[in-house]
């Protein structure tokens, strides 16, 4: 892997290297400082205003290259972009993450996450104004997803509550309307 390694491989493994400094940093000096660490992972995450770098790309084949082959195609059952997938977050705040003062965090893991999704759900959440060759309708409901976070400590310690793929679908693409840019 190394320099070859997919630019998303290198991502998630950046995010694993800096949360395991942050707790060997704690651990090592704990002694020092007079506050405890928690982290606070997401996956995927969404939400309104994205890179400019970005915007190009999705503009051209609908928010990166795993989806092309879904909206561009004519076939009637399902591809990988309608089977395997990832999990998401919205980055807007539905409701800002909240300490309870009677729940201990310090030390804690946190997963964010409002669930799993493959790139056909995007398509079927997306509103009808992004004309948009659906790809497979409904392809995405059978997918069976490798990896599902249990978010039951989120709820517990933060309170979080997540905007759906709908909203997210619906907004994105209204704000990107209001801009212009499709």
């Amino acid at each position: 892997m190394g320099r070859s390694a997919l630019a998303m491989t290198k991502y998630r493994a950046s995010k694993t290297l800096a949360e395991r400094a942050a707790w060997d940093f704690v651990a090592k000096h704990k002694t020092e400082i007079g506050w405890d660490l928690v982290a606070i992972n997401p996956p995927f995450v969404f939400g309104l205003r994205p890179p400019a770098q970005l915007l190009s790309r999705f503009l051209k084949i609908c928010a990166c290259n795993d989806i092309q082959p879904t909206t561009n195609d004519t076939r009637t059952s399902p591809s990988p972009s309608e089977t395997l997938g990832t999990n998401l977050l919205d980055r807007r705040p539905r409701s800002r993450p909240r300490a309870r003062s009677r729940a201990p965090q310090g030390g804690e893991r946190i997963i964010v996450n409002a669930g799993p999704f493959v790139w056909q759900d995007w398509l079927d959440a997306a509103p009808d104004s992004l004309k948009l060759q659906k790809g497979v309708p409904g392809g995405g409901k059978d997918a069976v997803h490798l990896i599902r976070y249990n978010t039951d400590k989120a709820a517990r310690l933060l309170e979080m509550e997540y905007h759906t793929m709908e909203e997210t679908a619906r907004d994105r693409v209204a704000d990107w309307e209001a801009r212009g840019w499709l």
